[in-house]
């Protein structure tokens, strides 16, 4: 077979430097003229320009229209162009498939977020309230302190001023006490203590 068909070559497989070149890699003369290859059915061409490149004559039983040949590069089957264009479809909806599941697993960890910002807040508004609560109970307490020790010190002074009346109703006691053994001697001289 008569290699002189390589429209199912892509070009992105190759590296060469221009049109020219790309020609003489697959056996053109010169650009624009090509010279010809036979191999026959199950054989292959193997590329000395194109490291990699390889073309093989498919066993007849396998032909198709327009595909009679297949092109490996690098031990690799290429695919004709249609199914090239159908699996970077399919490997595009996959990446686009995969773009959507992560934009949903950002969009669910930025809800997960929020959840945990709000939840946050409502812990340190609690914190900020029992914090509020325990000054308010500190407070409570000082006030209570304070009137217990004013209490304390009202009852030291009801205290001291019982103890000054006891003591002023001892003096009186006595002073009467006096008086009354005054009045009896003053009886036993025979004068009226209660006559001006």
């Amino acid at each position: 077979m008569a290699f002189h068909v390589f429209r199912h070559v892509e070009a992105e497989q190759f590296d060469a430097q221009d049109i020219g070149q790309l020609a003489c890699h697959f056996g053109f003369s010169n650009a624009g003229a090509y010279q010809e290859h036979v191999v026959t059915c199950g054989g292959s061409m193997v590329s000395t320009s194109v490291p990699g490149l390889e073309l093989r004559v498919r066993p007849r039983a396998s032909w198709e229209r327009g595909r009679k040949i297949d092109i490996y590069y690098r031990g690799v089957l290429r695919l004709p162009l249609d199914q090239e264009s159908l699996r970077a479809e399919r490997e595009k909806a996959r990446a686009d498939a995969q773009e959507a599941s992560a934009k949903r697993e950002k969009a669910r960890a930025k809800r997960e977020k929020a959840r945990a910002d709000e939840r946050d807040a409502r812990v340190k508004q609690e914190a900020a309230r029992a914090d509020e609560q325990k000054a308010r109970a500190d407070e409570e307490k000082a006030r209570a302190d304070e009137e217990k020790a004013c209490t304390k010190r009202e009852t030291a002074r009801a205290d001291e001023q019982d103890a000054r009346a006891k003591r002023e109703t001892a003096r009186a006691d006595e002073e009467k006490a006096r008086a009354d053994r005054l009045a009896e001697m003053l009886r036993a001289l025979g004068m009226d203590p209660n006559r001006p």
